[in-house]
């Protein structure tokens, strides 16, 4: 059964942040159509994550804390309130909360019908123990709940998020769970809903941008449909095959493919990463990016050509543009070029050449990334990367599965506006599309092709456009592009095999790539709303070929979110519950009873636990409860802390542990101050019963305080 009070509860919760921050945003996004309304939630989600964050780390974490932040914002916005006053439209507000509202229950329904926290094929079983260790931690850093005694080496930023709705809410934690991922999708679903209004002034095109932007998947789940009868060789280059009629692949459909489609790396999109439902940076970042999106728009569209007046507003976009970093560091970079690009062509469009001081949008820019990165110094001081060159690139066929309709879209927009304004030379256009396709071809670099003709388009449409929003679209285009490119040249390291070395890259950076375009290809829509009238007999050709594009890709990326959701949810049957941890009771009856009254202890005992061997039924002790344990899953520590020896120095001790003599095992016991042993399947189908019976023959040294079947769990004395 769904716990709707507890729904509930968090639904209030969410309205309340809304409210409380709804002064500061409407002053701050006072030249945009809704002024703001559709992002005040997140808005006040990311001030509470701020201030708690700033009060954590200079004196204490706790709910106490979590309330005290909230009051902070309460008191700027009671300022900010007697000063400017809250103008806002009820019509406005009225369709953003039915819109927000609508969207949270669909996938709080949605996640009802899948809910399990599971340890294979994601990373939920890592984001909830971090959730759990914050809630635990007294100060920040938190800890590390899979390396005891270490700070989180992991941007956690997002998991904060989650934490203090926790502590603000009560909800159980594995309930709050999938409540958070549900509020992100609909916090998304707003923002983006709010970026296709401001842009537009149509609501109805808000809507488009919502569809393009969180709701649609790539082109893959319509050839996963239709594709055993007409596309085969495309479905098993994708290892995409289906067999069975188009009832049979819709009931089985394969929501996991649409995401490995460029071979060795990651290409999520926004619904994807909601339904399958790691609550994991990427995820949560989508909601804040669209934020910052917003804020950015509010920005461009200022009027005043001093940017002195703009000050205020730059310094609460630093906070915001800042805290993108460890939310989720890969949008940092991104977003500070966005803003600084955001200044420079505000003042670009608003005076001459002549006429730009361009000491002061210097200023401005050098202001903005200085204080964006000084506001979180503490975060900075610990995560560091470098750059690599790609060693293999991207097929046009793999990016255009992906990308096929938002490019159709742009390029569309692009020639309507920058062709007719510009004098072609075709000789020379097709001597320059020729040498590109040979530069293409020998560099093995496809996407030039496709990307530098987008990239000159967008500029030219930026630098001759004097409307607003038409410029501020063209901006994402070229910003986008920029994205592509850098995939194809350049890639950020980590601790991935050479196989997989721009995993990452693309997978982070193709969730900004999409969201960007995802607008442009909404307003591109809008650009070209009259072309999708009824068409009659005499219409011109170009227009119906158009029009007949248009929707067929729309329709193929429509039927990724209704059969991946359809197979997702199991068919929409079986017992709903938003328990994420529900099933380990069904599936680890004595294991689940013991892990309970684990985590009933109070602060953050460490405990030992087999080392972990990541996507497996391992540190589950760690991972439920939030309780520090010696050695979690340990490919993630190496990825995370860059050199492997000291998780093998620590998975070498916890073995010898459970394998060694009384004396050998209470100095390593006394070396990581470890407090409980757990002793269940997983300890047992990895060390002799020798090593383990030790426990219970030391009784001077062990105090056996809980056991059941399956499990014994040992204080050290």
């Amino acid at each position: 059964m769904i716990q709707w009070a507890s729904v509930l509860i968090w639904w209030v919760m969410l309205e309340i942040i809304g409210i409380i921050a709804l002064p500061l945003i409407t002053h701050l996004c006072k030249n945009l159509a809704d002024k703001g309304y559709s992002v005040s939630k997140i808005f006040g989600l990311l001030l509470l994550t701020y201030f708690s964050w700033v009060f954590g780390t200079g004196f204490r974490y706790d709910r106490l804390v979590v309330y005290l932040a909230l009051g902070t914002i309460g008191v700027l916005s009671l300022v900010i309130y007697r000063k400017n006053g809250l103008e806002l439209h009820k019509d406005t507000m009225i369709k953003n909360e039915m819109l927000f509202t609508t969207a949270f229950l669909i996938f709080v329904m949605i996640r009802a019908y899948s809910p399990e926290i599971w340890w294979t094929a994601g990373e939920k079983f890592m984001d909830f123990g971090f959730i759990q260790a914050i809630l635990r931690s007294t100060s920040f850093p938190p800890y590390d709940p899979w390396f005891a005694g270490e700070a989180m080496q992991y941007y956690y930023f997002g998991y904060l998020v989650v934490a203090n709705m926790i502590q603000l809410s009560w909800v159980k934690p594995s309930v709050a769970f999938n409540l958070a991922v549900a509020t992100m999708f609909a916090l998304s679903v707003n923002a983006a809903f709010g970026i296709g209004y401001n842009l537009t002034k149509r609501m109805r095109y808000g809507v488009v941008t919502t569809f393009l932007a969180v709701i649609m998947g790539n082109t893959l789940g319509f050839f996963q449909l239709v594709g055993s009868a007409f596309f085969p060789e495309i479905l098993e280059s994708f290892g995409a095959s289906m067999s069975g009629n188009i009832w049979e692949r819709i009931a089985s459909f394969n929501y996991w493919s649409s995401s490995r489609i460029i071979p060795n790396t990651i290409n999520e999109f926004p619904f994807f990463s909601f339904l399958h439902g790691d609550l994991h940076p990427h995820m949560i970042s989508i909601a804040f990016q669209l934020l910052v999106i917003v804020l950015l728009l509010s920005v461009f569209k200022n009027e005043d050509r001093s940017l002195k007046a703009l000050m205020p507003d730059l310094g609460v976009l630093s906070i915001c543009v800042g805290f993108m970093y460890p939310l989720n560091s890969w949008e940092f970079p991104t977003y500070l070029l966005l803003t600084a690009m955001v200044l420079v062509f505000r003042q670009y469009r608003l005076s001459k050449i002549q006429d730009i001081k361009k000491a002061e949008v210097l200023l401005a820019c050098a202001g903005v990334c200085a204080l964006s990165w000084a506001l979180y110094i503490p975060f900075h001081m610990r995560l560091h990367n470098g750059i690599g060159l790609v060693l293999q690139r991207t097929e046009i066929q793999h990016y255009l599965v992906i990308y096929a309709l938002l490019l159709f879209l742009m390029y569309s927009y692009l020639i309507a506006r920058v062709l007719p304004s510009v004098e072609i030379r075709w000789k020379w256009m097709l001597a320059w599309v020729l040498l590109l396709g040979a530069i293409s071809f020998v560099l093995q670099f496809q996407l030039l092709v496709m990307l530098i003709p987008l990239t000159i388009l967008s500029l030219i449409s930026l630098l001759r456009e004097r409307n607003s929003s038409m410029q501020f679209v063209s901006l994402l285009i070229l910003v986008g592009a920029l994205l592509s490119l850098f995939c194809e040249i350049f890639f950020i390291k980590d601790q991935l095999s050479v196989q997989y070395h721009r995993m990452n890259t693309v997978f982070k950076l193709g969730v900004q790539n999409w969201l960007f375009w995802s607008i442009a290809g909404g307003f591109s829509i809008y650009h070209f709303r009259d072309w999708f009238v009824p068409l009659k007999a005499n219409t011109d050709k170009r227009r119906v070929l158009w029009t007949l594009v248009a929707c067929s890709l729309i329709l193929a990326c429509s039927v990724y979110p209704v059969a991946a959701t359809y197979g997702k949810s199991g068919r929409f049957k079986g017992d709903l519950t938003l328990d994420g941890a529900r099933y380990v009771e069904r599936y680890h009856g004595g294991e689940s009873s013991a892990i309970q009254w684990m985590g009933q202890k109070e602060g953050a005992p460490i405990v030992l636990e087999a080392p972990g061997t990541s996507f497996q039924w391992s540190s589950r002790v760690a991972a439920l409860t939030g309780l520090p344990t010696v050695i979690g899953w340990a490919g993630h520590e190496i990825t995370w802390r860059r050199y492997p020896e000291p998780i093998v120095d620590r998975m070498v001790d916890v073995d010898t542990i459970y394998r060694t003599n009384n004396t050998e095992a209470l100095r390593l016991l006394q070396k990581y101050d470890v407090k409980y042993i757990f002793i269940g399947s997983v300890e047992r189908a990895n060390y002799p019963a020798e090593g383990l019976v030790k426990f219970a023959d030391h009784p001077e040294s062990y105090n056996l305080v809980y056991e059941n079947k399956d499990v014994q769990v040992y204080q050290v004395i």
